[in-house]
């Protein structure tokens, strides 16, 4: 399971997820979700307060740890549902769970 809470940056150098955990330092954000779509496309769910206005801030600082070329999306989102195992990923990497175990 921890591999799939792995990020990879635009250039496939693999990052630790503690990467994403920056985003802890902006202020009213409720709940996150980082989701590694393809090799360049990131998508980061927020659940926030009114007042967060951070977000330019956390895709400059984005771009910086994974590359120029990375397309990141913010999408707003009221509530981040928790696994069945009840708790919440913070992580998701949708190019890693396509590739064959054996090239991990």
């Amino acid at each position: 399971g921890r591999k799939m809470d792995m990020i990879l940056n635009t250039s496939g150098k693999l990052m630790s997820p503690f990467t994403v955990y920056h985003i802890l330092k902006y202020p009213h954000i409720v709940q996150y979700q980082f989701i590694q779509e393809t090799k360049t496309q990131y998508t980061i769910k927020f659940n926030v307060l009114p007042e967060f206005h951070s977000a330019e801030n956390i895709v400059t600082e984005f771009k910086n740890h994974l590359g120029n070329d990375a397309e990141i999306r913010l999408e707003y989102v009221k509530d981040i549902p928790l696994l069945s195992s009840v708790k919440r990923k913070f992580v998701i990497n949708k190019l890693i769970e396509n590739i064959p175990k054996e090239r991990i």
